[in-house]
């Protein structure tokens, strides 16, 4: 059976950032740069329900602070953290400043952090990490390869309004 996830990246359409989540140390992956929201679908749940599930349990906002939500891809993927395949929907959806200044730690994320697209190459892939392992600490900047795609698919999105 295949897994299915949804990632939303939000962002801040003013100033063109993405709001990333930073996982916190009890977590898989401790340190990790993430989607602002991610998680499964729960059987029976359709996309926008777990888009909007996920952003309450990870950032405490509910949907309809979000301006815009929208779907801009999809993938399968099979790497080497997942021992079976999984299907994300990737969103993103705006958000204004007063929002994001309500985003706040969650027991998933230890942090928010705004980037802007001049610093997406500060961002190593997950991939670069040849002993990755759940118990790693990652202290620099770094995603999952197949998120940091996205990501730079989103600061296209964004630019082009």
């Amino acid at each position: 059976m295949v897994r299915k996830t949804i990632s939303l990246f939000l962002y801040l359409p003013k100033t063109h950032e993405v709001v990333l989540s930073r996982r916190r140390e009890n977590q898989s992956y401790p340190g990790l740069l993430q989607p602002t929201a991610h998680g499964d679908i729960e059987e029976g749940e359709d996309e926008v329900a777990a888009v909007a599930r996920e952003l309450k349990e990870e950032t405490g906002l509910g949907v309809e602070r979000v301006l815009e939500l929208r779907r801009i891809s999809s993938r399968s993927s099979l790497t080497v953290t997942s021992k079976s395949p999984f299907y994300t929907f990737y969103w993103i959806g705006g958000i204004d400043g007063r929002s994001a200044n309500l985003l706040k730690p969650t027991p998933e994320v230890s942090e928010f952090h705004r980037v802007l697209q001049e610093h997406f190459e500060t961002i190593r892939k997950f991939s670069q990490y040849k002993d990755a392992s759940r118990s790693y600490l990652f202290r620099e900047p770094t995603m999952f390869d197949d998120d940091r795609e996205v990501l730079a698919a989103v600061f296209e999105t964004i630019m082009r309004g």
